[in-house]
C-alpha cells in the first residue's frame, strides 16, 4: 500500500532543492531525475521523510554528486580589517575577522 504523503514529500524536496540552488522547479526536477535524486527519494522515502527537508536536500546533493552531478554549495567569506580609534588610549585598534557574505551555488568544486 502506497503512502499518500510520498508524492507531496518528494515535491517539497524538489522545491527546496530548487530554492537552495536558485533553479526553476522544472530544472531542479530534471537535474534530480538525471542524476538519480528522484530515484533516491522514492527508494529511501521511509528513512528520508523522518529527517528535515534541509537534510534531505543535503542527501540529494551527495547522491547526485555520486551519480555524476556537479552542483555544489557552500559559503563565501571575506577577510575584514576594521580600524577603530580608542578614545581612552588615543590609539587605533585593528580588529580582524571573517564575515559571512552570502551562500552560493556553483557547478564544479568548491575551493
Amino acid at each position: 500500500m502506497g503512502n499518500k504523503y510520498k508524492i507531496p514529500y518528494i515535491n517539497a524536496c524538489i522545491r527546496a532543492f530548487a530554492k537552495r540552488f536558485r533553479l526553476s522547479v522544472q530544472s531542479a526536477f530534471e537535474y534530480l531525475y538525471k542524476f538519480k535524486g528522484i530515484h533516491f527519494l522514492v527508494e529511501f522515502y521511509e528513512i528520508e521523510h523522518l529527517q528535515s527537508i534541509d537534510d534531505a536536500v543535503d542527501d540529494l546533493v551527495v547522491c547526485c554528486q555520486n551519480n555524476g552531478g556537479t552542483l555544489r554549495w557552500g559559503y563565501i567569506t571575506v577577510q575584514m580589517s576594521i580600524l577603530i580609534f580608542c578614545s581612552l588610549t588615543g590609539k587605533h585598534i585593528c580588529l580582524k575577522g571573517k564575515r559571512l557574505v552570502s551562500w552560493y551555488a556553483s557547478e564544479g568544486p568548491v575551493i
